[in-house]
């Protein structure tokens, strides 16, 4: 083993102690038991969203043009966003890395919404993670820091569900080098901790919203749940 392997596996390893600790005492899932080693697949639906998960066995990468994305700056954070930060129109996701419905609006629903509404500049698009493991959103702000926060995003849901115990956390390392992030900027942004407040405020948030399934959308702050077409979501945003 090299000594680059060396410091790598040493910062692994503080991420895993350390970020599965946070983990279990943060309550990360509203209404499950937080434990890292939770199947992700098996988060709860709303009840109007309770049909059968059609997920194919493989999953097919969805290519989204991101474009130039400002980078997330801890000193003066904000919430990553799509769109034209003063878009008429907010929409905002409540979901999980591992929910299968949150899986399907990811690949089917939001590049379109994103070529008619958010590139236009009509709608301002956030997304927060209510349940789940805690590290991913963590990670993902993190890649956000070198202006990747959504293509980190974007592959957390297409590999995430290959971490389902906190062992397997390097792997978040890995989908970094894939990205073609600075590993070492990343590393020392996991190893700090530096969003961990802020994911947390988010858990917060979903509790305070009585969230008990994903994913659920807040369009100018009118909920609407499950993963629905693009035509329901015109409905909303064209009132």
């Amino acid at each position: 083993m090299n000594d680059r392997k060396i410091i790598i596996f040493g910062i692994i390893l503080a991420i895993v102690i350390g970020g599965a600790v946070w983990y279990f005492d943060q309550g990360v899932a509203i209404e499950q038991p937080a434990s890292i080693a939770q199947n992700p697949d098996t988060q709860e639906q709303p009840e109007e969203n309770q049909e059968p998960d059609q997920r194919p066995d493989t999953i097919e990468e969805v290519e989204i043009n991101y474009q130039d994305q400002p980078v997330v700056v801890e000193e003066n954070y904000q919430d990553p966003f799509l769109g034209d930060a003063n878009a008429p129109v907010t929409i905002i996701e409540y979901f999980s890395y591992g929910c299968g419905h949150c899986r399907t609006f990811h690949q089917e629903t939001l590049p379109a919404l994103k070529q008619k509404y958010i590139d236009s500049g009509q709608v301002r698009y956030m997304a927060y993670q209510v349940f789940g493991i805690s590290q991913f959103p963590e990670a993902a702000l993190c890649a956000g820091e070198q202006g990747r926060f959504w293509q980190y995003h974007d592959y957390l849901f297409n590999h995430g569900t290959e971490i389902t115990k906190p062992e397997e956390l390097y792997k978040l390392i890995e989908f970094a080098e894939v990205l073609g992030l600075d590993i070492a900027s990343f590393n020392d942004c996991m190893s700090d901790g530096r969003y961990k407040d802020k994911i947390a405020d988010w858990i917060s948030e979903g509790k305070r919203l009585n969230l008990s399934g994903v994913p659920v959308f807040y369009v100018n702050g009118e909920r609407l749940v499950g993963s629905q077409p693009l035509s329901k979501f015109e409905e909303f945003i064209n009132k």
